[in-house]
């Protein structure tokens, strides 16, 4: 349960970032860069790829940006994956899931921010802020900050013991609400 609490307050602080541009196009485009840019970074070790069966976005109709990842990247169905067991995982099989979420946009000019958060099969969460720059009409990720990352303890039994949330020394002044909330 204080594991939801976190999840949600990492959520909130990510999605206090507001649209700033006219264009949802625009704004589309941004998320998607931002959220290519981490998974791909994630993606890079061979160790994510054989222990995760799906990269899961909430933001299904981004599915089709993301063809030839691996782990592959599906929509997030409510009855096929689930985080109750302490774990994030596909239902049906049992295998561990990374489930991505991207949040707001700040867009000026020419220059982007946007968060971007994950859950782990193991339920480890991070929360990052992505960096963009308009170049050639194409918004680009040029840089990453980890804001904050949490991971449950399990027992023997895979239920939850504890909960670690390790906030990063630029993160935003936000995360202060977080840490007041443990």
């Amino acid at each position: 349960m204080k594991l939801r609490a976190i999840l949600i307050l990492l959520a909130s602080f990510a999605s206090a970032c507001v649209v700033t541009s006219d264009s949802q196009v625009e704004y589309a485009q941004v998320r998607i860069s931002a959220l290519r840019f981490m998974m791909m970074k994630h993606a890079d070790s061979g160790m994510e790829r054989q222990h995760y069966a799906f990269y899961v976005i909430r933001d299904s109709a981004y599915v089709a940006h993301f063809r030839g990842i691996v782990p592959r990247v599906v929509p997030f169905e409510e009855e096929r994956f689930s985080m109750a067991s302490g774990r994030a995982v596909e239902v049906e099989t049992g295998k561990q899931v990374k489930i991505w979420s991207v949040t707001g946009a700040v867009i000026r000019e020419d220059k982007a921010e946007v968060g971007v958060s994950w859950a782990s099969g193991d339920l480890g969460v991070g929360l990052h802020t992505v960096f963009l720059e308009k170049k050639d009409k194409r918004w680009i990720a040029v840089s990453e900050r980890l804001d904050a990352v949490a991971k449950t303890e399990l027992n023997q039994s895979r239920q939850p013991m504890s909960t670690a949330v390790t906030f990063c020394a630029d993160a935003q002044p936000a995360a202060a609400i977080l840490v007041a909330a443990k």
